[in-house]
């Protein structure tokens, strides 16, 4: 039944990948059924047990889609956030916090786009490492965003201390995240 389900599904994929019928959200919950799918009824099964599952190649499109729209999204996320800080005066987010609300909200959103590809469990290693490099370059794009960003108001707030050292916590986690991307990219 695998197989033939295996069968309907691939060829179904193939052409929504040319028409794009649908949002990459609904295509993820699709990959995200199909994986539950076959770990709870197929993975333990003859000639499949032991296997890396074919599934993830047919999705692999629509991941890949959805991680450069999440570039665009991290990105309005990030002004916003900025934004809000930048009229709150860059306080810090928590007493015992030394970084302003845009950075933690900017590294939750980042680290919840990487919760989802890590909750696709791709066992095949080179759709895994492709992930993991468009992924690395959207954590670049907006990490360089948010360093500009700094960049430009960084003289504004210079003679207030407190600002100063919530602000230039930024460029240690820039540095920090850059280092973690060049290492899989």
């Amino acid at each position: 039944m695998w197989g033939l389900f295996a069968t309907d599904i691939k060829l179904a994929l193939e052409e929504h990948e040319q028409h794009r019928l649908c949002k990459s959200s609904t295509y993820l919950n699709c990959h995200f059924r199909v994986k539950w799918l076959y770990k709870t009824y197929v993975a333990d099964v003859p000639p499949y047990k032991g296997q890396i599952p074919e599934y993830p190649e047919w999705f692999e499109t629509f991941v890949m889609q959805w991680l450069n729209e999440n570039d665009d999204v991290s990105l309005e996320f990030l002004h916003g956030a900025y934004d809000r800080d930048k009229k709150d005066g860059f306080r810090k987010n928590t007493e015992h916090s030394n970084f302003s609300s845009s950075v933690v909200d900017v590294f939750t959103q980042l680290t919840q786009c990487f919760e989802v590809l890590q909750k696709l469990e791709c066992q095949n290693p080179a759709i895994w490492n492709r992930y993991m490099k468009r992924f690395a370059k959207t954590v670049v794009k907006v990490l360089t965003a948010y360093a500009d960003l700094l960049k430009r108001d960084f003289h504004k707030i210079v003679k207030d201390e407190k600002q100063v050292c919530v602000f230039l916590m930024v460029p240690i986690m820039f540095v920090i995240g850059l280092i973690i991307c060049r290492r899989v990219l």
